[in-house]
């Protein structure tokens, strides 16, 4: 078993614990953010954009970033494209997992570097869970964020917006499984994400 942030465990049970109709991810609107209200300042919503029978992808838009979010990355990315922080290479890969994941409705975890505003390097790791519109399609990720310094604290040549490269990924089986064209060393079992049921509640 492989140690997760509590944090990452607190989200997926909390999660888990949202009533939802079978094979569906549970509503937007029956997350309640007060069941996890230690995560909120570093909690963030995307919403999948444009989306479409031929293609489910779509433009990935920041709908919510936690206070500590908003001071750690900068508030510029609120309501924008996600894709102004990431490198353009990978823009097409992003949009694949965090679709994949809607689609599937399992977690997605990413580990990325990242360099921020004040060009110094850092270590971002995330986990999303999918949320459902009305009509019960995953549209929105609903993900906590934890960031750390950079292995060497450096700082990048040039100071500018945020951008980041994908240093790993993997998907975490829910319960209805994983995308099948994902072999297995890129899936987490759901029990690697344990924590005490009174952190959970609190």
């Amino acid at each position: 078993m492989q140690h997760q942030p509590i944090e990452f465990s607190i989200l997926i049970r909390n999660w888990q614990a949202i009533s939802r109709r079978p094979d569906q991810a549970p509503l937007k609107a029956a997350f309640n953010p007060s069941k996890v209200a230690r995560l909120l300042p570093y909690l963030y919503i995307v919403e999948r954009e444009n989306l479409s029978e031929r293609d489910e992808t779509g433009g990935l838009v920041v709908r919510l970033l936690g206070s500590e979010l908003q001071e750690t990355v900068g508030n510029s990315a609120f309501d924008e494209s996600v894709f102004d922080a990431m490198l353009r290479r990978d823009w097409r890969f992003y949009e694949r997992f965090v679709g994949s994941c809607g689609r599937q409705v399992c977690a997605g975890r990413l580990f990325r570097s990242v360099r921020l505003h004040d060009g110094l390097c850092k270590i971002i790791e995330t986990l999303h869970v999918p949320l459902a519109d009305k009509a019960g399609v995953a549209r929105f990720m609903l993900g906590v964020m934890t960031v750390r310094p950079g292995q060497d604290g450096s700082f990048a040549e040039e100071m500018g917006p945020p951008k980041g490269a994908k240093l790993n990924y993997r998907y975490v089986d829910l319960g209805y499984g994983v995308p099948a064209q994902h072999g297995a060393t890129t899936v987490i079992p759901v029990d690697d994400f344990r924590c005490p049921e009174s952190v959970v509640r609190h």
